[in-house]
Parts: C-alpha cells; structure tokens; sequence
C-alpha cells in the first residue's frame, strides 16, 4: 500500500500534564481547520487532576477519547 508524497505524519512528545481546557480548545481548532487532511490521530495523555491515562483516537474529524488505567506509581507522565 503506498501513499502519494503529499502524506507525512508528525509526533508530538511533552512532559508533564496537560490542562484540559486549553487541550481541548487546541483540539478544536486544529479538527475545524485541518480535519479533513487528518488521516488518523491517536495518542495518550497525562491531563491535570486525573489519575487515569487519557487515551485518543481520531480520524478525519471523529475524535474519541477515555481513561484508560491509572499511572503507576512513579511512572513519568507525558504526552
């Protein structure tokens, strides 16, 4: 399966814990103005105040996401 030169894909790698308000705006823009050039987007999060790992999937302008697990005890947080 081969795609044409125009598709690329990029990773996004912090530390530390987002702030969920600000992620989710963040997420709305980018869905509004690039969703539809967006294949697939997948990832887990750290967010703020929550124990669980936060984990996303999106293609297009779909996008879900849940807790998955807590983070285990001195386990890095990042995203």
């Amino acid at each position: 399966h081969m795609h044409d030169q125009t598709v690329t894909s990029v990773g996004i790698t912090t530390q530390g814990e987002c702030d969920l308000e600000k992620l989710n705006q963040w997420l709305g823009v980018l869905l509004k103005e690039k969703g539809v050039d967006m294949f697939r987007m997948k990832g887990v999060l750290a967010v703020q105040g929550v124990d669980d790992k936060f984990v996303f999937q999106g293609i297009h302008m779909i996008f879900t996401g849940k807790p998955l697990k807590p983070w285990a005890e001195g386990e890095e947080r990042c995203n």
